[in-house]
C-alpha cells in the first residue's frame, strides 16, 4: 500500500511540475503584455503632459496660487516623468547585469523554491521570445522589469539624490556585502571602479565634516575606538544645517539621533580642512562607527555622500569645533 501511494505522490509531483511549466511560460507571456501596455500608457500621459495645454495649465496655476485638477495636463509632472526615465537609463548603462538580473532572477528564484516546472516554463518561453524577436514587444516587457531592478538599486544607493551619484552595485551586491558581518567585509577597492572611488573621494576636496556630542568629543576626541571617524563633506554640512535651521528634532531626524539626545546636550560641529591628510578613502563597513544603516559604496541612506579619515591622536590644531547653536 506505502508503495502505491509512492507511486500516486509521484504522479501527483510530476503532473503539478508540468502544470508548472504552461504556468511558468503564461506568466512571462503576461508580463510581456503587461510591459507593452505599460509601455504605451507611459508614453501617453508624458505626450499629454508636455502639451501645450500643460504649460497652460501650469501657467494658470503660477498666476492664481490654485491647484489644478489632477486629471489636466500638466507640463512640470511631464518633465518629472522624463526626467525619471533617463534616471532609470543612466542607472541601467552603469549596471547592464541588471539586464541579465530581470530575465535570469525569476528563473532562478523559481528553482530555488523548487518550482521547476515554472522556471523550465519562463526559460523556454524566454527562448522562444529572443529567437523570435517579436518586434520589441518582448523588450518593452523586459524594459519594465529591468526599470523595477534600476529603482532598487538606485533605492538602495540613495533617496532623493541624483542619479549621477548612485553606487554602481546592484541590489544583490549591496545586500550581500551589508549582510557579512563587520570586521570581514571585503575592501571597497575590490567591487567598486577605480574611477568610481577617484571621483567620489574628489567631493571631500572642499573640505570634511562630522557632527558629535561635546561631551564625546571632550573626551575622546573626534573619532571612534578604533581612530577612524566618518565623515561628510562640508557642503552637506552647510545644506544640513541650513535645511534644519536649528530645529534640535529636525537635527536629531537628519543625523540618524534618538528623539531627544540632543536635550541638554551640545553638538558639535567638527571640520577637516585637509581630509586627504588623514587617509581619506572609502568605508569598508569594518569601522567601529559603522551601524546597520551602512550602505557599500559611501552614501548614507538618504543619499549624502560619506567617507573615512584617521583622526587617532591628532591635535585639535588639525580641526576645528564650533557648537550648533539650537
Amino acid at each position: 500500500m506505502a508503495t502505491a501511494m509512492g507511486v500516486f505522490d509521484s504522479i501527483g509531483n510530476g503532473l503539478s511540475q508540468v502544470g508548472g511549466v504552461f504556468k511558468g511560460a503564461g506568466e512571462t507571456l503576461w508580463e510581456t503584455g503587461k510591459g507593452v501596455v505599460d509601455l504605451g500608457v507611459g508614453v501617453a500621459r508624458t505626450g499629454y503632459d508636455l502639451s501645450g495645454a500643460g504649460v497652460i495649465t501650469d501657467a494658470y496655476e503660477d498666476l492664481t496660487g490654485q491647484d489644478a485638477a489632477d486629471w489636466l495636463p500638466s507640463a512640470e509632472r511631464g518633465g518629472e516623468r522624463l526626467e525619471g526615465a533617463f534616471e532609470t537609463a543612466a542607472t541601467i548603462a552603469r549596471n547592464p547585469g541588471l539586464l541579465v538580473d530581470a530575465v535570469v532572477e525569476p528563473i532562478v528564484d523559481d528553482w530555488n523554491n523548487g518550482n521547476y516546472g515554472e522556471a523550465i516554463g519562463r526559460g523556454l518561453t524566454e527562448a522562444v521570445l529572443v529567437v523570435v524577436g517579436t518586434k520589441g514587444v518582448d523588450k518593452a516587457a523586459r524594459g519594465g522589469r529591468v526599470a523595477d531592478a534600476a529603482s532598487d538599486v538606485a533605492d538602495a544607493a540613495r533617496t532623493g539624490a541624483r542619479i549621477d551619484n548612485a553606487v554602481p552595485l546592484t541590489r544583490t551586491q549591496i545586500d550581500d556585502i551589508s549582510a557579512l558581518a563587520k570586521g570581514s567585509r571585503p575592501d571597497p577597492a575590490e567591487y567598486l571602479p577605480a574611477q568610481y572611488i577617484s571621483d567620489h573621494l574628489a567631493l571631500f576636496e572642499g573640505g570634511a565634516t562630522r557632527f558629535q556630542l561635546k561631551s564625546g568629543l571632550d573626551k575622546y576626541g573626534p573619532g571612534q575606538v578604533d581612530g577612524t571617524s566618518f565623515v561628510m563633506t562640508r557642503s552637506q554640512a552647510d545644506e544640513l544645517l541650513a535645511a534644519t535651521n536649528g530645529d534640535p528634532r529636525a537635527l536629531e531626524r537628519a543625523l540618524g539621533l534618538p528623539e531627544g539626545q540632543l536635550d541638554g546636550n551640545t553638538l558639535m560641529r567638527v571640520d577637516f580642512d585637509d581630509p586627504a591628510e588623514l587617509d581619506l578613502r572609502m568605508p569598508s563597513g569594518n569601522e567601529a562607527g559603522a551601524n546597520d544603516k551602512w550602505i557599500p559604496g559611501g552614501r548614507l541612506p538618504d543619499g549624502s555622500a560619506e567617507a573615512v579619515i584617521d583622526v587617532a591622536g591628532i591635535p585639535p590644531a588639525r580641526y576645528s569645533a564650533t557648537p550648533v547653536d539650537p
